[in-house]
């Protein structure tokens, strides 16, 4: 048989030619890797220089997606009003500070309540961003040029907007609004998503890096909780006053017959529903809403004409006279909010302290946002003094009243001589099977460990690992420990602890619950 076609001959060829495809693929990882390492080499981390060039195109992709979005929304009501495109920078340049948060102004009066809505947007996108870029591993000197250019960038795009309307209030009937209200609301707005997108477990390794008690994290999560919780009963309560003056929101809609002002309306009543539930959380711990020269709380209303807003009919005109008896509703929700942190709490009324102080501080900054001149109105917001005094009262007494009461059941246990129930932290091993979780149920040792952001110190190279996993939500409350060493700060999940943190982990009693064991006799 010939060798052309013998059957022996055709696998011959195909293996080599399999093991020229091997070896050419080869070739092509090797001059992949090396121009990766190339590059890699080229790129410098150690300098500042080299960190703006690496973080600050990333910050921008923030303002590339919100300002073509700005100019879409301009146009289309340019063209909606059948107004002049002489109008188009100015009303960019309104959009922009609305956006952030910012005031805006007519040739008459000035809107300093605007609807937070658009700027909840655009902290959830920039806090997404910066996610992104510290998830992995950065230095305090990369947090240090990321923070510079999160700011940065929106505040000279803000005076940017102020040059434009300045030039456009010549020909046109707007203004330049208080500058010093736009750069600072505009800064908040920044800062804040800045802060959402380090993250829980990048948060506790900066307070290990500067040897701080891990207890200023814990209050802050109490505290957001406490105000997310206290917003979201204020939206429920909205939304049944709405319903309930039913006939008052047909009258509204009955003075429009145009389909397209209908949709206009309800579009900004959308828009001021944060507004509209952070004012009636405000209401519901018993502070004083203004409103030009009326007032409302739950021990009475003096009402003026409101605007004809679809969501402004959710305002009463008169109050029950036991609406006094919904301020246990701002108890409960400190309660439901700080119950399990303080039970797994090594120094509960530490925890107490910070959660206050946050309280404070968060509150000052929704006071930023919803307090201001709103047109011929005047002012219109929560009473400041009010605001900064009652809303933080609840959150410390519900918090008083729970380590109060485990102590005291403490005592009662230990006089009887029963045997202890020891609430170990979070970040404690509970038994040599499991780790407690946030929930404080054991987890389970194959599971995978998530990825873990690290702190470096300033000028070290920034190195990537080889696989990176997908970690856990910015979102989740997460317990996390850092190791100091001459490199910096290591931060550990939950499924790292070691033996010395598992024995006294063993040993606390953070509250000292204890219950009678009648079983042993």
């Amino acid at each position: 048989m010939s060798k052309n076609v013998s059957p022996q001959a055709r696998p011959a060829r195909s293996a080599r030619s399999r093991g020229k495809v091997r070896e050419g693929n080869k070739k092509l990882d090797r001059s992949a890797a090396s121009a990766s390492s190339a590059v890699n080499s080229t790129t410098d981390h150690t300098t500042y220089r080299g960190r703006l060039k690496i973080f600050l195109p990333r910050v921008l992709i923030t303002n590339v997606i919100v300002i073509p979005f700005l100019l879409v929304v301009a146009i289309a009501g340019i063209l909606l009003t059948n107004s002049s495109f002489v109008a188009l920078p100015a009303t960019i340049a309104q959009l922009w500070l609305i956006s952030q948060g910012a005031p805006v102004a007519s040739s008459s009066t000035q809107l300093a309540i605007v609807p937070l809505l658009p700027m909840m947007g655009v902290v959830a996108l920039g806090a997404r961003r910066v996610y992104g870029v510290v998830k992995d591993r950065v230095s305090l000197a990369d947090l240090y040029v990321l923070v510079a250019c999160v700011a940065g960038v929106p505040l000279l795009l803000s005076l940017t907007a102020v040059a434009m309307l300045l030039d456009a209030a010549q020909v046109l009937p707007v203004a330049v609004p208080s500058v010093g209200l736009v750069l600072s609301r505009t800064l908040m707005t920044s800062l804040l998503g800045f802060a959402f997108g380090m993250g829980s477990r990048l948060w506790r390794a900066l307070l290990k890096r500067f040897n701080l008690p891990a207890e200023i994290f814990d209050g802050l999560v109490i505290a957001l909780r406490y105000l997310a919780g206290l917003g979201a009963v204020g939206l429920v309560a909205v939304l049944v006053s709405i319903v309930a003056h039913a006939g008052q929101l047909g009258e509204v809609f009955g003075a429009y017959t145009d389909p397209a002002a209908r949709g206009n309306l309800i579009g900004l009543s959308v828009l001021y529903l944060p507004n509209m539930a952070m004012f009636a959380a405000m209401v519901l711990t018993g502070v004083e809403l203004a409103i030009g020269r009326g007032a409302l709380s739950l021990f009475g209303a003096f009402l003026v004409p409101l605007p004809p807003l679809p969501v402004l009919v959710a305002v009463p005109a008169s109050v029950w006279p036991y609406a006094w008896a919904l301020l246990a509703i701002a108890l409960l929700v400190g309660f439901a909010v700080s119950y399990r942190p303080l039970l797994r709490a090594q120094r509960p009324l530490l925890d107490v302290g910070c959660a206050a102080i946050w309280t404070i501080v968060l509150t000052a900054v929704l006071l930023l946002f919803t307090s201001g001149s709103m047109g011929q109105h005047g002012f219109v917001g929560p009473v400041w003094w009010l605001a900064l005094l009652l809303v933080p009262v609840w959150l410390v007494g519900s918090g008083l009243v729970l380590v109060g009461v485990a102590k005291f059941a403490a005592r009662s246990g230990a006089d009887d001589g029963g045997e202890v129930v020891e609430y170990a932290p979070a970040t404690a091993v509970a038994e040599a099977g499991g780790e407690v979780g946030e929930d404080g149920q054991e987890a389970q040792e194959g599971e995978a460990e998530a990825a873990e952001p690290e702190v470096a110190e300033d000028g070290e190279e920034t190195k990537e690992a080889d696989e990176v996993t997908e970690p856990a939500d910015e979102a989740e409350t997460i317990e996390a420990h850092g190791t100091v060493d001459n490199k910096g700060i290591e931060v550990e999940s939950e499924t790292s602890v070691d033996e010395d943190d598992a024995t006294q982990a063993g040993n606390a009693v953070p509250l000292g619950l204890k219950e009678k064991n009648n079983d042993k006799k």
